[in-house]
C-alpha cells in the first residue's frame, strides 16, 4: 500500500484489495450503509484516502497508529528498522504482518502486507470447505464423503431429504455406524441392510453399484455408487457414495408396462365385447319376448329371472365398455348424479365382496355442471377406490358415503366420506404430490389424487380434503354449475342406497312391470315393408326378424356381407340393419359400397354392433351420421330405431315392389 505521511491510504495494488475486499463497514467507510452496499467490492477508492489504522480490529488500531508514528517522526526522512514488522489483525480477522515504510517520493512511503502463513492455509482450507459444500449442494443426488476411518466428512442436504433425516439426526450422523444406526429400521430388510453396508465400506475393489429399499418414512428404490477417493500417490483417503432415488423412474416404467398391457387388453376387449354381446343380445331379447306373450307360458317366474339376469349383465358389459372407451375431452352440461351412478355401478359388485356398504344422498334437484363425463367418473372411482384401500386396511367392514348439494354461492358439492384410519396430518399436505404415496411399491403409483386434482381444477372446481371428527376422510369437490340459462333439476334419482340403479335415457324396465303396451312399435303404415338383416351371428339375426316379423315387417335374412351386397343390388329394400363385424365384407365396406353405387338404402341404414370400444368405429359412425344400435339391447331400443329409420323420405321402391309381389 502506498500512505501519506498522515497515515491515510494513498493508493493500494490488487494484492491489497484481494486482502481487503471483506472489510467493508460503515465503521471504516463512514458513508451511509445503502451507498456502501452499492459501491463495487474491487474499488480501490473505497479505500483511499481513509486511515490505514482503520483497516485494524479496535484493538490494534493504537498498537498500529503508535508504530506509524515512530515511522514518520522524521517526517518522513527517518524510518523504522527493516526488520521492525508490525503484527495485527485485520477487521476481516486476517493476521498481517506489517513491514516497515519504505520512502519512494517526498510525501508517499510503501507499506507490504504478508499474511501470516498458518492463517492463509486457514484461509485455503475455510474457501475449499465452501466451494465442496456448495458444489454437493447443487447436484440433484444424495451425497455422503467419508475419511478412511468412516467418520464422515460431508453430507449434502439431497442425502438427508432421500433417506428421511431431520435436521437434528444429521447432526449426529457423523460416523458409519451412527447411519446405520438411524437408517437400519426404515430399510426393507434391516439386518442386510446393515451388513451390507459395512461390507461395502470394508471392499478395496473400485466403483461399485447396487440398489437398497427402504420401506419407511415412504417406500422409496435407492440406487447406491460408491467410489474410492486416493490421494496423487495412490492411498486410500476414505470413499464417497452417491445415492439416486429411482422411485418415480420405476414408477415411469412400471406404467409404461401397464400402459403396454393395456393397449394389448383393449383390443382383446374390442373382440371380448363383440363374442359376449352376440349371446347376451340373444338371451335378453328372446326373454323379453317370453315375459310380453300372453299365454300362461311367459309368466313363469323362471322367465323373468332370465330377463333381469340378462339385463343385469349388459349393464355391466356397457359400463365397462363406457369405462374403457377412448374418448377425447369434451365440455357439456353433465349430470353429476348420472356420473356417480354409472361409478356405482361398477364399485357395487367388488364393494359387496370386500363387505364395504356405500351410501348415496344425492340432491334430486342438482344442477347440471359443464364437463366430461369420462373425466369426472374417473375423479370419482379414483377417490372411491382410495377410500376401499383405506378401509381396507383396518381389515374391517366400512362405509363410504357419497354425497351431493347445492352450495350457497351457485356450485355442485361432492363430498366422499369414508370411516377409515384417516389421513395422517404429517403428510396431509402433500398427498395431491405426483408420485407421492404411502403404500407399498407395486400397490400405488402415487398418481390418483394427482389426476384428481388436475381434472378438479381444468372444470373449474377445487378440492379440499380433511379427517372428519369420527375417523375417516372426508372429500369434498366443488364444480361451478352450469349457466343459468341451462340449469335444469334433475329428476329424483331412483334405485337403493345398496343397489344404485342406472340413470340412463333408456332406463331399465323391471321385469314385474314388462307388458307388450311397454314396447314401442311401429307405425301401422309400416307393415309391409321389406328389411334387409345383414349378421353373421344366427341366433341375433333370427330375433332382429322375430321382433321386426311381429310388427308386420317383411325381413330377409342372410349372414353373408357379400351375398347381401348382390341382393341390394338387384331387390328392392325399405330398410338395411347389418352388423358391423362380420368375415368376408364387414359392415363398414358394406355401407361404402352402398354409397360408391348410389344405393338410396344408404339413407335407411342401421348398425348393430359391439365394436363401439374402438375409435375407429366411433369415427365412422360419427363421420357418416349413421345411426347405430349397441349390442346387448333391447326388444323396444331395436323397434324405436327402426320406426324412426322408416319415417324417414326414402327414394326407394321396396313397398311398392313388395305389393306387386303380393299380387
Amino acid at each position: 500500500m502506498l500512505l501519506d505521511l498522515r497515515g491515510n491510504v494513498a493508493a493500494l495494488n490488487s494484492s491489497a484489495r484481494e486482502l481487503l475486499e471483506a472489510v467493508r463497514s460503515q465503521r471504516l467507510l463512514e458513508i451511509p450503509h445503502e451507498q456502501a452496499q452499492s459501491q463495487p467490492v474491487m474499488d480501490p477508492r473505497i479505500y483511499v484516502g481513509r486511515p490505514f489504522a482503520g483497516l485494524f480490529t479496535e484493538g490494534e488500531q493504537q498498537h498500529i497508529e503508535a508504530w506509524l508514528t515512530r515511522a514518520f517522526s522524521g517526517g518522513g526522512n527517518q524510518t523504522l528498522d527493516a526488520a521492525e514488522a508490525c503484527k495485527g489483525e485485520l477487521l476481516n480477522g486476517v493476521l498481517v504482518s506489517v513491514h516497515a515504510p519504505v520512502p519512494v517520493g517526498d510525501d508517499v512511503v510503501v507499506v507490504v502486507l504478508s499474511p501470516a502463513a498458518s492463517h492463509e492455509l486457514a484461509r485455503q482450507r475455510s474457501r475449499f470447505e465452501a466451494e465442496l459444500h456448495n458444489v454437493l449442494e447443487w447436484v440433484e443426488e444424495g451425497i455422503v464423503l467419508f475419511d478412511a476411518d468412516h467418520n464422515v466428512r460431508a453430507m449434502n442436504t439431497r442425502f438427508a431429504q432421500i433417506v428421511g433425516l431431520s435436521p437434528q439426526e444429521t447432526e449426529v450422523s457423523t460416523t458409519l455406524e451412527s447411519l446405520i444406526a438411524l437408517l437400519a429400521e426404515r430399510a426393507a430388510e434391516p439386518e442386510e441392510f446393515a451388513r451390507r453396508w459395512r461390507a461395502l465400506a470394508r471392499a478395496t475393489e473400485g466403483g461399485m453399484r447396487e440398489e437398497i429399499q427402504l420401506s419407511r418414512p415412504v417406500p422409496r428404490v435407492l440406487e447406491r455408487s460408491v467410489r474410492p477417493v486416493v490421494d496423487s500417490a495412490g492411498r486410500r483417503l476414505g470413499r464417497v457414495e452417491i445415492y439416486r432415488d429411482l422411485s418415480a423412474h420405476r414408477v415411469f416404467q412400471a406404467r409404461l408396462l401397464q400402459t403396454e398391457k393395456l393397449a394389448a387388453l383393449g383390443q382383446m376387449l374390442t373382440g371380448v365385447a363383440h363374442e359376449l354381446s352376440n349371446p347376451l343380445t340373444s338371451i335378453l331379447g328372446y326373454s323379453q319376448r317370453l315375459l310380453v306373450r300372453k299365454d300362461l307360458a311367459g309368466r313363469t317366474q323362471e322367465a323373468r329371472q332370465i330377463y333381469e339376469e340378462a339385463e343385469r349383465a349388459s349393464t355391466i358389459l356397457r359400463q365397462l365398455l363406457l369405462t374403457a372407451r377412448e374418448t377425447h375431452p369434451e365440455r357439456k352440461r353433465v349430470s353429476l348424479n348420472e356420473v356417480i351412478s354409472r361409478a356405482m355401478e361398477l364399485q357395487r359388485f367388488s364393494s359387496a365382496a370386500e363387505k364395504i356398504h356405500i351410501e348415496l344422498e344425492l340432491d334430486p334437484t342438482l344442477p347440471f355442471i359443464m364437463g366430461d363425463p369420462g373425466q369426472l367418473q374417473q375423479v370419482l372411482m379414483n377417490l372411491i377406490g382410495n377410500a376401499r384401500q383405506a378401509i381396507l386396511l383396518e381389515s374391517k367392514p366400512g362405509t363410504i358415503r357419497v354425497r351431493t348439494a347445492r352450495t350457497k354461492n351457485r356450485y355442485v358439492l361432492l363430498q366422499i366420506i369414508d370411516d377409515g384410519p384417516g389421513i395422517s396430518p404429517s403428510i396431509l399436505a402433500r398427498i395431491f404430490d405426483p408420485f407421492f404415496t404411502t403404500k407399498p411399491a407395486g400397490v400405488g403409483t402415487g398418481l390418483g389424487l394427482s389426476i384428481v386434482l388436475s381434472v378438479v381444477r381444468e372444470h373449474g372446481g377445487q378440492v379440499n380434503v380433511s379427517n372428519s371428527p369420527g375417523g375417516g376422510a372426508t372429500f369434498s369437490i366443488e364444480f361451478p354449475s352450469a349457466a343459468e340459462s341451462s340449469v335444469d333439476a334433475v329428476k329424483p334419482y331412483p334405485g337403493h342406497a345398496e343397489q344404485p340403479l342406472l340413470v340412463t335415457r333408456t332406463a331399465a324396465v323391471p321385469a314385474s312391470r314388462l307388458r307388450a303396451v311397454d314396447l314401442p312399435s311401429t307405425s301401422p303404415d309400416h307393415r309391409g315393408m321389406r328389411v334387409l338383416v345383414v349378421e353373421d351371428e344366427p341366433t341375433v339375426a333370427r330375433l332382429i326378424a322375430d321382433v321386426l316379423e311381429d310388427e308386420g315387417l317383411r325381413v330377409d335374412v342372410l349372414l353373408d356381407g357379400r351375398e347381401a351386397l348382390n341382393r341390394a343390388s338387384r331387390e328392392q329394400f325399405d330398410l338395411v340393419i347389418c352388423d358391423m363385424k362380420m368375415s368376408g365384407i364387414d359392415g363398414r365396406h358394406f355401407y361404402e359400397a352402398l354409397a360408391n353405387s348410389r344405393n338410396p338404402l344408404k339413407e335407411r341404414f342401421l348398425f348393430v354392433t359391439g365394436d363401439t370400444l374402438a375409435r375407429h368405429t366411433q369415427r365412422f359412425l360419427e363421420r357418416n351420421h349413421l345411426p347405430h344400435l349397441a349390442k346387448p339391447f333391447r326388444v323396444e331400443e331395436l323397434t324405436a330405431k327402426v320406426a324412426g329409420l322408416l319415417n324417414r323420405p326414402f327414394a326407394g321402391t321396396g313397398r311398392a315392389a313388395a305389393a306387386k309381389e303380393a299380387n
